[in-house]
């Protein structure tokens, strides 16, 4: 995870360092396990809930969210302003800790666990990706990436090959020394791609992945996060008010006022409440999201 991660997310969350031989990114043939043994479910949230304030200023954020992120597939989670995704999104990659309510990441709960704990869990098994990208201006792509892994307990040949293969997963191999100065915004967002990548997490998580981006671009990160999410070891999950993201996905969540109101997926019936109608501009793309309302 990126230095500035929790000051992008909340700026009050802080976070204390695990020890070096606890924070290197789990095996691939291990995170492969944790799918399976879950029934392929590599994140399950029940009742969470976040409160703000207390007395006549308490604020519900979220109210009692229920959500299970699948291997293989790539989830959109969909809602206006002020709808708790950001909040959502931060519960889910353990930067804040819910009111109430269970999570567990990779079969392993967070319940019991202080700082240090979700710290750990968080660097072994979530990747963040956001729309301002976050690279330092003054490294190449391979230092940022690097960079990133140092705060893993990665260091010098071990970290210089992971970076190398996490460009080479998002096609930026021949960018390897470029410095985000050089690079246009799509290319930008695809190292903060491959950063994300590089400590093998078993979650992807995005917050507005294409905001920044014009169509080809947003396109072409979409693609990436879409490929990303073929991976049956891993989960990836993008907040985001853009349509032009529907045909790249394989499910919609649709929260609104704090509550899942909707849970889409392509060419099936949505497993919850009445009422379906086609989503526009989704027939355009040949996809279909049949959306059935909870309330």
């Amino acid at each position: 995870m990126l230095l500035t991660t929790e000051d992008m997310m909340q700026s009050h969350s802080a976070e204390d360092a695990a020890p070096e031989s606890d924070i290197r990114p789990p095996r691939r043939d291990a995170r492969r396990a944790a799918g399976k043994s879950a029934g392929n479910t590599i994140l399950r949230a029940g009742g969470i809930e976040k409160v703000l304030g207390t007395g006549v200023g308490e604020i519900r954020v979220l109210k009692g969210i229920d959500v299970e992120l699948r291997a293989g597939e790539l989830t959109l989670l969909m809602g206006p302003s002020g709808s708790g995704k950001t909040t959502l999104l931060s519960i889910l990659g353990c930067i804040l800790t819910p009111t109430s309510g269970a999570l567990a990441i990779a079969g392993q709960s967070t319940a019991g666990l202080g700082p240090e704990g979700l710290a750990d869990l968080r660097r072994r098994h979530v990747g963040f990706v956001f729309q301002s990208y976050n690279l330092f201006p003054t490294l190449t792509a391979t230092q940022n990436i690097m960079l990133a892994l140092d705060l893993r307990g990665i260091t010098g040949a071990d970290a210089a090959q992971y970076a190398a293969r996490a460009l080479a997963e998002v096609g930026l191999t021949h960018r390897a020394e470029a410095f985000p100065g050089q690079m246009s915004g799509g290319e930008k967002q695809r190292v903060a791609i491959a950063r994300a990548l590089a400590g093998s997490p078993s979650v992807i998580l995005a917050d507005e992945p294409t905001a920044a981006l014009d169509s080809e671009n947003g396109k072409g990160v979409m693609a990436l996060l879409a490929e990303v999410a073929k991976d049956k070891s891993r989960a990836v999950l993008a907040v985001t008010h853009d349509h032009r993201t529907l045909a790249y996905a394989d499910r919609i969540i649709r929260i609104e006022d704090g509550q899942i109101v909707a849970d889409e997926r392509a060419g099936n019936a949505s497993e919850k409440g009445s009422n379906g109608h086609i989503l526009e501009g989704d027939e355009a793309n040949g996809r279909r999201f049949r959306r059935r309302s909870r309330i």
